[in-house]
């Protein structure tokens, strides 16, 4: 009896010992996990077969065909508007008269020479004192017409000339996360009229620079709201700037977000990333293999856990060159298995990069000199591809779906894309970027005639600079979306911070976080697929909007289970809600989230 218990007793410890192998053999291969991402619901085809309903026109655009200035404020204002669902009519103001104003809201002027609108620049501010909304979209030249009625915009006096502008200076709270911050500009430039305010004026944004001058600004004229962009600031990256200070014209107004924040790991799971250890060496004394596997990767790990941030990796089967055939498989899985494993293990999904690191494009496609890719003869060839390296990834993680991909370097061309919507059954989404470089794949946050969600990425790597601030400020304001992607190899390329070393570009990666779950602390964590099927039920919103003294009241067209809206108090506070919630973000803006498709929000006043 005795020599049974003490083998009973020296048993245990044995079993624990074989129980923690079969653990860890378990984590390693991978197998046993599987991706949340298959919970995602896609929206019927009883809600994508129904077009958009149009918006009713609420706006009026005045252009003027014979200006330059107004290709490019014309065409930031058309997104601007039609992402928040706006509708709008265009009138030349140079060769036609103010059509009856009775019918809009708010006025946008996207030129500066205030002179075209001799005629009927009375009759338009008549119709502000009567409680219309007028915006000025760029600097105004300083004619003869805005001399007359520069007071009018809120302006005490003015000179002849512009102000060299070196960066501009967020003062108010007009827009999420940006009080206070700054933004330098590379180049200086004469941008801003120089201007002195009324007092009554409330003033967001103002120039750095020798000679101060306000840039953006807000004006009560009369039972109306003047709002005035007295700067040349226009690209795709500003177009939350534009959102916002649209949003200032109304008491109250609401349009349609994506709320998601996304990060995406580039080349992950993928073989051992080739570049220069040098740094790596002399911070870790580790091969490159090591370190990821010790150093980065429990770190990459510990920063999702401290802001319950979910990674979608994408895999590159192998960094060979060639684009013909034949597709040979990996057969060296240890790395996809591990890497792979714990990121479902730890909430992650996987997508697709490539069976290399060669872009779906054909000789017919152009590279930059500083490029140096195959090219691919035909989409066969690609599809093939494509085809070993979802059976590959299949073959690891078969409880996966696959529905992500992300275009290596980001470059993707119309045959490549071709490819991706017609032979790849279950794949979803196209993830790029937001704002391309060169001959980058550019993308919008919608869904493209095939159905394919496009969920472009907005910043990249570990060193956020200071245009990639920028662009996360205005995205986070226009959409209310965080989109960044992160390459492991960063940390061997000295363009991209390795000298620095992964300390140093861990804390700046930090601070860029702390940043945003600061400013939006319940913005929604989702994998890619998540989010794109965030970008599906905004894509197919649309708006109504109806306003009285007490009440303020939407009508969602496209609506399916969820929809979320910024929402501007500019006059007065929320009260209750019918048909859905709210939070407050910062200042007068809110987040609405609506659980019906009418929802009614009480004004306090």
């Amino acid at each position: 009896m005795i020599n049974k218990a003490r083998m009973r007793i020296l048993l245990v410890p044995f079993l624990v010992l074989i129980l923690m192998a079969l653990l860890l053999l378990a984590e390693r291969t991978g197998l046993q996990f599987k991706s949340e991402a298959n919970d995602v619901l896609f929206l019927p085809k009883s809600v994508t077969s129904i077009m958009r309903a149009e918006q009713e026109d609420e706006c009026l655009m005045l252009v003027d065909s014979a200006s330059d200035i107004t290709l490019v404020f014309r065409k930031q204002m058309e997104d601007v508007l039609d992402s928040m669902r706006i509708g709008y009519d265009v009138v030349d103001a140079s060769s036609n008269s103010l059509p009856e104003l009775d019918k809009y809201r708010t006025v946008v002027i996207t030129f500066s020479n205030l002179d075209i609108l001799s005629d009927d620049i009375m009759e338009l501010f008549e119709w502000v004192d009567d409680g219309g909304g007028l915006m000025l979209c760029c600097a105004p030249s300083p004619t003869t017409v805005f001399q007359v009625i520069k007071q009018k915009l809120g302006i005490l006096e003015s000179g002849y000339s512009y102000v060299n502008v070196e960066g501009m200076q967020f003062t108010s709270d007009f827009m999420i996360g940006a009080k206070g911050i700054s933004y330098m500009w590379d180049t200086a430039w004469e941008a801003s009229l120089g201007v002195n305010l009324l007092e009554s004026c409330n003033v967001h944004v103002t120039s750095i620079g020798d000679n101060s001058a306000p840039m953006v600004w807000d004006y009560r004229y009369g039972n109306g709201k003047v709002v005035v962009n007295n700067h040349s600031v226009v690209d795709k990256g500003a177009r939350g700037l534009f959102a916002a200070t649209y949003s200032l014209l109304e008491d109250v107004i609401a349009y349609p977000v994506i709320n998601s924040s996304t990060f995406f790991l580039d080349d992950f799971p993928a073989p051992v990333p080739m570049g220069d250890a040098t740094y790596i060496s002399r911070d870790y004394n580790r091969s490159i293999e090591s370190f990821y596997s010790n150093i980065w990767w429990p770190d990459v790990l510990e920063i999702a856990d401290k802001y319950g941030i979910t990674y979608t990796g994408v895999v590159i089967e192998n960094y060979y060159d060639s684009t013909e055939e034949p597709f040979t498989r990996n057969m060296d899985i240890e790395r996809f298995s591990y890497f792979g494993g714990m990121l479902l293990e730890n909430g992650g999904e996987i997508g697709i990069h490539g069976y290399n690191h060669q872009p779906l494009v054909t000789s017919a496609f152009v590279y930059d000199d500083s490029i140096n890719y195959n090219t691919w003869e035909n989409m066969d060839l690609m599809t093939m591809s494509l085809n070993e390296l979802v059976g590959f990834t299949k073959s690891l993680f078969p409880d996966t779906n696959i529905s992500v991909y992300v275009p290596p370097s980001n470059i993707l061309s119309n045959e490549g894309r071709q490819v991706l919507g017609t032979r790849l059954p279950g794949l979803r989404c196209i993830a790029s970027v937001y704002v391309a470089e060169d001959i980058q794949f550019e993308q919008e946050f919608e869904v493209s005639a095939d159905g394919i969600i496009n969920l472009p990425r907005i910043i990249a790597g570990c060193l956020i600079d200071e245009y990639m601030e920028w662009a996360a400020m205005n995205e986070l304001n226009f959409h209310f979306v965080n989109n960044h992607f992160m390459h492991p190899d960063d940390v061997l390329d000295v363009d991209r911070g390795a000298a620095l070393g992964w300390e140093a570009m861990k804390k700046d990666f930090d601070s860029y976080l702390t940043w945003l779950y600061d400013t939006a602390p319940t913005i929604r964590n989702l994998n890619a697929t998540q989010a794109a099927a965030a970008v599906e039920r905004y894509d197919y919103l649309s708006v109504k909007r109806e306003i009285s003294d007490s009440k303020y009241k939407l009508s969602l067209g496209g609506f399916y289970d969820t929809a979320y809206l910024m929402l501007r108090f500019n006059n007065g506070e929320p009260g209750k809600v019918d048909g859905g919630t709210i939070e407050h973000l910062e200042g007068n803006l809110y987040l609405l989230c609506a659980s019906q498709a009418e929802i009614t929000i009480e004004i306090i006043k």
